[in-house]
């Protein structure tokens, strides 16, 4: 099976990790299992998986531990939406259909937007 040409980036904080609010760099959230089974299974696959963090550098070596411990696999970390990305798991993206500048679902858009009005 050949490697996909581009790489899948994955959220850390409230998609692989559960997160609250900022304790500092070395805290990490408990792992989200449904995430973090389909993670697994993509490394399977052989397929490249980036994690996608808006956490500064410092943050870097406990989130690699972290992935060590529940991965099973220490990720590249980024914090830059690369062209090579062909997917994006966030809680806070809203997918938009492409070329067209339109949500794909308004419920979606509407549950996204609603959770920073709170």
């Amino acid at each position: 099976m050949s490697k996909d040409p581009g790489f899948i980036g994955v959220d850390f904080d409230c998609t692989l990790a559960t997160y609250t609010k900022w304790t500092g760099p070395e805290n990490m959230g408990e792992p989200i299992k449904p995430m973090v089974d389909r993670v697994k299974s993509w490394i399977k696959e052989g397929k490249d998986v980036r994690i996608f963090s808006a956490r500064g550098k410092d943050s870097y070596p406990a989130m690699r531990r972290w992935m060590a411990k529940h991965l099973g696999a220490v990720l590249p970390i980024t914090n830059i939406k690369e062209p090579q990305m062909y997917a994006f798991y966030d809680d806070k993206a809203i997918a938009i259909e492409p070329n067209v500048g339109e949500p794909y679902s308004q419920e979606n858009e509407d549950e996204v937007l609603d959770r920073g009005e709170k």
